[in-house]
């Protein structure tokens, strides 16, 4: 008995100590023209960047959807791998909000906190039919707004 309550302990204290992000909470996508871009980097290709390239979701219930569930815990694992995507956040011609996800290793940071979070690839990946392919001109175009 002692040592299902150890573990029971144990177990409460890991998840506790797990800090969350949610990372669209601020925004109220209703309010206006929100955009997400996702820029491939020069890291790792997966089948799902080949297949997919660089897009856009500018459908508003998928956005929402995005933000109810993209609420990820934070992980001590750290991997030499790449990114798949910059994502940025545009509200019109600006950039609000920017981060970058590795869909192999299933990781997600931001550029100004260091600690790293859970990204199961799946978070992105069932969103493949709201993705608006960017064409050369538009994704040079992106770029240039998010000063590449």
């Amino acid at each position: 008995m002692k040592r299902i309550f150890f573990l029971l302990f144990i177990l409460i204290l890991f998840v506790s100590c797990s800090r969350k992000i949610e990372v669209f909470k601020k925004y109220d996508f209703n309010s206006g023209d929100y955009e997400l871009y996702g820029i491939i980097t020069m890291g790792t290709t997966t089948e799902f960047t080949e297949k997919v390239g660089e897009f856009r979701i500018k459908d508003i219930t998928t956005l929402e959807s995005m933000q109810s569930e993209w609420v990820l815990n934070t992980t001590d694992r750290r991997m030499l791998c790449g990114y798949s995507y910059d994502l940025y956040l545009m509200k019109a011609d600006s950039c609000i909000n920017q981060f970058s996800v590795n869909l192999e290793c299933e990781y997600l940071t931001f550029d100004n906190v260091e600690e790293w979070y859970n990204f199961p690839a799946e978070l992105l990946q069932k969103y493949e039919k709201s993705m608006i392919k960017l064409s050369k001109e538009e994704s040079q175009e992106i770029r240039g707004k998010i000063n590449f």
